[in-house]
């Protein structure tokens, strides 16, 4: 995954937990620290799925706006400047 869109997933995901991006990366130092190859797993796993579970809102968001717009423009008869 670009390395663009996995920062921008991160942040949004900090935003909605209510998390600054400094105390997240002291919160991962400090688990580096004290724990072992299984945690760091177990870590990454949690954020990958919230990373998807952003992207399957996204998606369906999408496919929302995709659906109103075409209801729109069945609305005003298939003209685009009603």
């Amino acid at each position: 995954m670009d390395k663009e869109i996995m920062e921008q997933l991160l942040a949004e995901t900090l935003q909605k937990m209510g998390k600054s991006r400094v105390d997240f990366d002291r919160e991962v130092e400090e688990i580096k620290k004290s724990s072992s190859v299984e945690v760091m797993g177990n870590l990454l796993a949690i954020m990958m799925e919230s990373m998807d579970a952003t992207a399957n809102m996204l998606s369906l968001i999408m496919i929302q706006n995709a659906s109103l717009q075409a209801d729109i423009t069945a609305l005003k008869g298939g003209k685009t400047n009603a």
